[in-house]
């Protein structure tokens, strides 16, 4: 038990200290929305269609973007919308 504690000790006490981590990208998006939007914090929501991270179509991948009727609560970005992609099933039913 007591050399656990002291490998744990020493662990923490030789380990070098990590970097801290700086952010690369903030990717926001708005799943769904036609348009950019601004939400109450103020960030800056994207569109998700057409962008190198929205989703990825074929024929045999289609997404259909829907809107809430309602919102409980003030921040509405990015919550009204949603994307949903489904997998077309391309073979003859018989």
């Amino acid at each position: 038990m007591l050399q656990y504690l002291l490998i744990q000790l020493s662990a923490i006490f030789v380990a070098p200290e990590q970097p801290t981590y700086v952010l690369t990208d903030n990717i926001t998006l708005n799943c769904g929305a036609t348009t950019d939007l601004l939400a109450n914090d103020g960030r800056s929501w994207a569109v998700d269609k057409n962008s190198k991270f929205g989703p990825f179509e074929s024929s045999h991948i289609k997404s259909q973007a829907y809107e809430a009727d309602t919102q409980d609560g003030s921040e509405t970005v990015p919550y009204m919308m949603a994307r949903v992609s489904v997998g077309v099933n391309k073979q003859a039913s018989s």
